[in-house]
Order: C-alpha cells, then structure tokens, then sequence
C-alpha cells in the first residue's frame, strides 16, 4: 500500500490528463484509510489541499 500511495502521488504532480488525476484522487480518497498509516505523507497532504483549492476539478 505504501508504493501505491507514492506512485499515485507522483502521478498528481504531472498528470497525464484531468481525468488521470481525477481517477488517482479518487483511488487516493478510496485507500485514505490505510494512507493513514503510513509515514512521510506531508508532501501528498500538501498537494491534495492544493488540488482541492482549484476550480478545475470536475466534482
């Protein structure tokens, strides 16, 4: 789960589409239980505020 965690978050940082990283935030949103857990997470947390705070984001 941890590799997976970074792979997603490296896929945030340069999408190859909207829907690509819309896809990733939802898988990122669906594993957040076990996200959690893990350790080093403040750069994920970090980008995902700032992603939040974007009007782009279809919802």
């Amino acid at each position: 789960s941890k590799n997976s965690v970074h792979i997603l978050e490296k896929q945030l940082y340069q999408p190859i589409s909207l829907r690509v990283q819309q896809n990733c935030l939802q898988i990122l949103r669906n594993l957040s239980d076990q996200a959690v857990k893990l350790e080093n997470l403040d750069s994920l947390i970090q980008l995902l505020i700032e992603l939040l705070q974007t009007n782009d984001l279809i919802t």
